[in-house]
């Protein structure tokens, strides 16, 4: 379970139960008062009510013991009132006329549903189910075409996702697809079959899908540079005082492990050959950000750390831990490189990851990343009932 922040006029700090390892330490006055609604099956409408000054790290798992074991996928976002000031902008927002609404994600390679409610000025958010379609192996062993049995997974993944969100009495859904649809030369079939089922979905252009990720990750509070690196592409996203800003590279961790890893004779020529197409590609990076957070990159966070997941997900991983896992991997000879490579779970996307995550934490100064395992639908979710994305 996490709990979050929306952003807005009184948007407060943001923190994490897994770790109890706070993603933002903000200096909250002592008289602002809080009032957290848990809102879930057998929860709904529980309420807790806390001093803001004690809603740190130890507050985290109080509330953690309050929430079943089996609602983990549990998300709450809330709002901090302080009790004076002016908030009659707050409270003159029109909402969404929807307070349920679904957002599907149409990925490169799982399909999923989020569920988003607002409760009492509240968005919770839930992830629903999710299928495996497998779009982004179709079009690169295809060139670029989606086959007719993809689109029939496609067609049943999108059909029973439906089903799921109208079970949730959901009145709204909210769809985009990422990168494998972009680069899909016959993405419209995969329009057509969402329209059929009465879907209309966004495709969104690398720099869309790098701002919803943004969202996802921070609930759009600014000073963040937020990195991930999926399957086909690698998006970066940051906001200073405006607008999202963002970058999208059509080189996700499969073509760069193939180009500059999968046939290295040892890891350092593989990192410098990496980070030599990064400092090409990543010219001009924030160096004043707040936090550096990486998304999806908790199977690369256990390489380093030798933890589960559930150890790493939504806390800090440190420069000096990568430095030392680099240095370990730099003495490896070819023999031992290679059976690293033949043996490592997801090495793939592991080894490109690492590099990535150094070559961010170097160029951003930063001694520690944050590793976040956000939905994306989430941002999109954020942004309907928020409006927190200027485009």
């Amino acid at each position: 379970m996490e709990i979050n922040s929306i952003d807005g006029p009184h948007a407060c700090g943001l923190l994490s139960t897994r770790g109890a390892c706070p993603r933002k330490r903000p200096d909250w006055s002592a008289h602002h008062i809080h009032e957290l609604l848990v809102a879930n099956d057998s929860w709904a409408g529980h309420r807790l009510r806390t001093d803001a000054a004690c809603i740190r790290a130890s507050a985290a798992d109080s509330i953690l013991r309050l929430i079943p074991a089996d609602r983990a996928s549990l998300k709450v976002f809330f709002v901090q009132f302080p009790e004076s000031g002016n908030t009659e902008a707050t409270e003159s927002r029109s909402l969404p006329s929807a307070s349920r609404v679904v957002a599907l994600d149409l990925g490169s390679r799982n399909f999923k549903a989020v569920l988003g409610e607002l409760q009492d000025r509240r968005i919770v958010t839930r992830l629903l189910d999710k299928r495996l379609v497998g779009l982004g192996a179709d079009v690169a062993a295809n060139q670029g075409i989606i086959s007719e049995e993809t689109l029939d997974r496609a067609r049943t993944a999108l059909a029973e996702l439906k089903s799921v969100c109208e079970r949730e009495g959901s009145t709204e859904i909210l769809a985009v697809a990422t990168r494998a649809v972009r680069a899909a030369r016959n993405s419209g079939d995969v329009l057509a079959v969402a329209r059929e089922l009465g879907l209309t979905v966004e495709i969104a252009t690398g720099e869309r899908e790098a701002e919803l990720g943004y969202l996802a990750a921070t609930n759009g509070e600014a000073g963040r540079l937020v990195c991930e690196l999926g399957s086909q592409s690698m998006q970066l996203a940051w906001r200073r005082s405006g607008p999202i800003e963002s970058i999208s590279i059509a080189a996700g961790y499969e073509r760069v492990y193939a180009k500059f890893i999968g046939d290295a004779d040892d890891f350092t020529h593989a990192r410098n050959a990496y980070t030599s197409y990064l400092d090409h590609e990543l010219r001009d990076l924030p160096t004043d950000s707040d936090d550096l957070i990486g998304i999806a990159m908790n199977t690369m966070a256990c390489f380093v750390t030798g933890r589960q997941k559930s150890e790493v997900t939504d806390c800090y991983l440190s420069h000096a831990s990568i430095r030392m896992k680099v240095q370990e991997l730099a003495a490896l000879t070819k023999f031992e490189f290679d059976s690293l490579k033949s043996i490592t779970a997801k090495v793939d996307k592991v080894l490109p990851g690492l590099i990535l995550f150094e070559h961010m934490l170097e160029r951003t100064g930063h001694e520690r990343g944050f590793i976040a395992n956000p939905e994306l639908p989430v941002g999109l979710i954020i942004e309907y009932f928020q409006g927190a994305v200027t485009r």
